[in-house]
């Protein structure tokens, strides 16, 4: 069973969840300490065994063991639902093979408030989980973000916060966007604005907790394509001339905010006019 478990507020945790721990064999969970104080804190007794990124592999087939015995296995993670950004796809994926049944609980998480909360439309969203840390990995995660249907969500840990958000201006441009932080707990936070305000509000408060990062780019198709290699700035500028500024105005408030050439930025909307007319 995928048994979600609050990421912040206790009484978000659902009876149907306390009565599949109760009945589990085993408990497979991310960080015993952490699901050890859920358990006490609904006096629960279970059998605790840990499941995270580094033991992931071997200790799926152990529990693939487990489970051919006919036993029950509650899997959940430190917080919200396993297997989302969180250990749990390898022995779910495998349990599927093999043809044993699964159940997954509805339950906690924190991207679906967080979308809420952003504020943005929502008839369809994307989500990216967190970025990966090496340059070429993130490179194509964000050719794939340009392409993608807003909002897009993010997961961000407050060690990477100011790198993340900073990278995802210098590709994306200023798009609008918004944190939610530490979402369902009492200093629940949320900041709304373009990417270069959260950047600063990254910047001068040095936030903590959990947190979701939720964008809302709103160029026009054929200019995602030019967003990639981190010519977001293309964007902006291709707006603030739609708005009827001069190319010269628009080329030094660029080279302002993105330090881009203004002959360089003059040079692509020459490129990018030229091209529309056709």
């Amino acid at each position: 069973m995928i048994v979600p478990t609050p990421i912040g507020n206790m009484e978000d945790i659902t009876l149907r969840a306390l009565r599949a721990l109760r009945q589990a064999d085993i408990v497979a969970c991310e960080d015993t300490r952490r699901t050890r104080k859920i358990l006490e804190r609904f006096n629960i007794k279970a059998k605790l065994v840990s499941y995270h990124e580094h033991n992931e592999r071997q200790r799926t087939q152990w529990l693939l063991g487990i489970l051919r015995e006919g036993k029950v296995v509650a899997l959940v993670s430190d917080a919200g639902t396993p297997g989302i950004s969180d250990p749990g796809a390898v022995v779910i994926k495998e349990a599927i093979k093999e043809g044993i049944k699964i159940e997954a609980l509805p339950g906690p998480t924190a991207l679906i408030p967080a979308l809420l909360l952003s504020g943005f439309p929502l008839e369809f969203f994307s989500f990216f989980g967190f970025l990966p840390r090496k340059r070429k990995e993130r490179k194509a995660y964000f050719e794939r973000i340009t392409k993608a249907p807003p909002p897009v969500a993010l997961y961000v840990s407050p060690h990477r916060i100011k790198t993340d958000i900073s990278d995802l201006l210098e590709a994306l441009g200023p798009v609008e966007g918004a944190v939610i932080r530490e979402c369902t707990k009492v200093h629940e936070e949320v900041v709304r604005g373009p990417l270069n305000v959260l950047l600063e509000w990254a910047e001068e408060n040095e936030p903590r907790g959990e947190m979701v990062l939720v964008l809302y780019p709103s160029c026009h198709e054929e200019d995602k394509e030019r967003q990639v290699d981190g010519n977001g700035w293309l964007c902006k500028a291709k707006e603030l001339i739609d708005k009827g500024e001069k190319v010269k105005d628009v080329a030094k408030r660029i080279q302002e905010e993105y330090g881009i050439p203004k002959n360089k930025v003059k040079k692509e909307l020459l490129h990018m006019n030229t091209e529309e007319r056709r």
